[in-house]
């Protein structure tokens, strides 16, 4: 419930607000904890739930009247003594005004679970609070007297404990004890640390290894692209030798055929002029080589538009007759050359 949800609580909210923030001036209280009991302030939800804020809490408890539900500022201190606990003009249902007495015969009624029956004696309990307490407290001791009555057998076991704590035998016996497990432990402990060294130098080798290796990988793949790159110009300039061959032996081819040709009709021709040139000699029937002609005889004209007709020039012509010029070669008259068999 909020402030505003209940009329009753507006005026006792606003006097508790006050003096929360006077005690936060004088520094009783600290900035974080006056806005907690602020907050909680503003979110109670009755005068109960108030009353036990302000009593949780001393700064409060001591600027308002102990009686409960009462939010009055407590009376003046009229001289020495002990301060005044309760409101100067505050009254209960009978009108009596607020002091212990009554504060306690109010708490008592609205206490959830009563300390004390019902009964012909509960007026004058209310009256004598102090001495219905005291007889309260004798019964309380006097059982307390027969539980512990009823706890000797457990009374006498840690008494029995509590003289073994005096036994040397057991205490060195506990401190051996104690020694070799804490060895124990030390020993496992530096196990532990030389497995953890030898894990870390095997994994030391194993990056180190793994470096060479990437290294390793990457020099190789450097020398394969670069292999690549040599091999890419090989094919380029091979391929670039195999298209030159290949037009330079379709012109060889060309002219071999050329030359081919011509020296068949060369060798024809020669032939023809040979069987003439012996038939002349014989006076046979070929007899038509008149006037001292032979079968060299052809023009010089007609020898020279045959590289022509053919497609050689000369200097092809010469360089592939070159070689059946020789000793054993016999020039017959004319311009062809015939060879004879030397003479024995």
């Amino acid at each position: 419930m909020s402030i505003a949800a209940s009329g009753e609580l507006e005026a006792p909210i606003r006097a508790v607000a006050t003096s929360l923030d006077r005690a936060h001036e004088r520094g009783s209280l600290g900035e974080r904890e006056h806005g907690e009991i602020r907050r909680r302030v503003t979110e109670v939800a009755t005068l109960d739930d108030l009353d036990d804020l302000v009593r949780s809490h001393p700064c409060l408890d001591t600027a308002f009247c102990r009686y409960p539900r009462c939010f009055r500022p407590r009376r003046t201190a009229v001289g020495g003594g002990k301060p005044p606990a309760y409101c100067a003009d505050g009254v209960d249902e009978q009108g009596r005004p607020h002091t212990a007495a009554t504060a306690h015969r109010r708490r008592r009624r609205t206490a959830p679970h009563p300390s004390a029956p019902a009964g012909p004696h509960a007026a004058r309990g209310e009256d004598r609070p102090y001495t219905v307490a005291k007889a309260t407290v004798s019964i309380r001791i006097e059982e307390l007297l027969r539980a512990f009555g009823a706890l000797s057998a457990e009374v006498a076991a840690l008494e029995s404990t509590y003289r073994s704590l005096g036994d040397n035998e057991t205490r060195e016996a506990e401190i051996e004890s104690v020694r070799v497990e804490a060895h124990r432990r030390v020993n496992e402990a530096e196990a532990a640390r030389l497995d953890a060294e030898r894990d870390a130098r095997e994994l030391r080798e194993a990056a180190r290894l793994l470096t060479v290796r990437l290294e390793e990988a990457d020099a190789a793949a450097e020398q394969n692209a670069h292999a690549a790159d040599l091999a890419a110009v090989e094919r380029d300039r091979a391929a670039e030798n195999a298209r030159i061959a290949e037009r330079d032996t379709a012109a060889a081819i060309e002219g071999a055929t050329a030359i081919a040709r011509w020296l068949v009709a060369e060798a024809h021709h020669l032939a023809a002029e040979t069987t003439r040139w012996a038939a002349s000699r014989h006076g046979g029937p070929g007899a038509a080589l008149d006037h001292g002609e032979t079968p060299g005889a052809r023009e010089p004209a007609d020898i020279a538009r045959t590289p022509r007709r053919t497609g050689l020039g000369e200097s092809g012509l010469t360089r592939r007759r070159a070689p059946r010029r020789g000793a054993n070669t016999v020039r017959a008259p004319g311009r062809l050359g015939v060879r004879r068999q030397p003479r024995t």
